[in-house]
């Protein structure tokens, strides 16, 4: 696949003052196969707990993710609640956003988290220097698998 290859399209509207914009998200890249593991993390300090989604690598590296909107919460609440099953699925994608013209509004990667209810969340990284550090490791696992040697 190459990089700039749309596997998927979603259609999300945006409500403003004036009125309702139609933005496209189209999923570049599915970076999922250079992740090994991707979880939120218990790290206990002198304060408490803290919960940082990171998502480690191949190569064992690792990226943190920010959970500005508190969805470790949800994610526990459901899990308290004695539900399973409630995560349809994850993955680390690279998404573009245009507007109705076809202009491309940005782009970034993210965790891509479905629920069951079809409810999405975005996860995205703590440090914007994050993406580069994505995007080498996604060439060097494209060079490696090139050679043979994953």
């Amino acid at each position: 696949m190459g990089k700039n290859e749309v596997v998927t399209e979603e259609i999300a509207t945006v409500e403003t003052s004036e009125a309702v914009e139609k933005v496209e998200i189209e999923i570049r890249t599915d970076l999922n196969k250079i992740v090994k593991l991707a979880r939120f993390e218990n790290i206990k300090t002198k304060y408490g707990s803290r919960h940082p989604y990171i998502v480690t690598f191949f190569n064992d590296e690792k990226v943190e993710f920010a959970d500005t909107e508190g969805f470790y919460d949800l994610l526990m609440s459901y899990k308290k609640c004695g539900k399973t099953d409630f995560v349809k699925s994850k993955a680390l994608v690279e998404e573009l956003r245009t507007n109705d013209e076809g202009e491309v509004i940005g782009k970034y990667v993210c965790m891509k988290y479905v629920l069951s209810d079809d409810s999405v969340y975005r996860l995205f990284v703590k440090n914007f220097s994050s993406n580069k550090i994505i995007d080498n490791y996604y060439n060097y696992y494209n060079e490696l698998k090139q050679q043979g040697k994953i």
